[in-house]
C-alpha cells in the first residue's frame, strides 16, 4: 500500500484483496506493518499477524452444464435420425463394447 499523508484527528484505511479457495484445507497468514512519521513528535509502529484456518466439512459447487455438438448445435435443437437399420421398428437393445486403453486411444469428444 502505498504512503499516505493524513492530517490530526483523520483516519485512513488500506484495503488489500485476495482469494482463497474455500474448498480446499489450508493455512494462509496475514501480516500487517504500519508507521506513523508525525511531522512534530515521535515516529511510531504497530504489527499484527492473522491466521486464517480453512477446513472445508464440504463443498458446495455452483455447476452450470450446457449440451451441444461438434457444430455448436443445443442438443434440444439436434434432430432424431433416421431409422436406417431397423426396418422402422424401435430399438430395444443397445450393446457397447470395451476394447480397453487408455484414455488417449478414445475417440470421444466430450471432454474437448
Amino acid at each position: 500500500v502505498e504512503d499516505k499523508s493524513v492530517e490530526i484527528g483523520d483516519e485512513t484505511t488500506a484495503v488489500e484483496e485476495g482469494m482463497l479457495n474455500v474448498c480446499t484445507k489450508g493455512k494462509y497468514q496475514v501480516e500487517v506493518d504500519v508507521k506513523a512519521d508525525p511531522p512534530f513528535g515521535v515516529p511510531c509502529k504497530a504489527k499484527a499477524e492473522y491466521e486464517i484456518v480453512i477446513e472445508p466439512k464440504g463443498c458446495r459447487v455452483d455447476v452450470d452444464i450446457s449440451c451441444v455438438d461438434q457444430k455448436g448445435t443445443d442438443c434440444d435443437e439436434i434432430e432424431t435420425p433416421s431409422f436406417q437399420c431397423n426396418d422402422g421398428e424401435d430399438f430395444d437393445v443397445v450393446t457397447f463394447t470395451y476394447l480397453g486403453g487408455g484414455c488417449d486411444q478414445s475417440s470421444n469428444t466430450q471432454d474437448t
